[in-house]
């Protein structure tokens, strides 16, 4: 199955994915996908159920690490030398 096929039915059954990055950034899959995502490699995808009672501080929480992550600009997805290095 592919990728983008994956994630359009999880999130016709009420999940959001992200592709799970490093130090805390995520960036949204679900509604935000690019064709080169289609392109066949190891990586990590991070789901939420928005539907799950008791999850909505997570769900909130994981949009806002996409937010951020976003807010930090190209040089964050760049930055390879420094991917595995924590901010903390």
């Amino acid at each position: 199955q592919k990728l983008e096929d994956a994630v359009t039915t999880l999130d016709e059954i009420g999940f959001t994915c992200y592709w799970a990055g490093f130090a805390g950034r995520i960036w949204r899959i679900t509604k935000c996908w690019l064709e080169h995502y289609g392109i066949r490699f190891w990586s990590n995808v991070a789901c939420v159920n928005r539907n799950l009672a008791g999850m909505e501080d997570v769900v909130e929480r994981m949009e806002e690490m996409f937010l951020e992550t976003v807010r930090q600009g190209d040089g964050v997805v760049m930055n390879f030398e420094n991917r595995y290095k924590r901010d903390d």
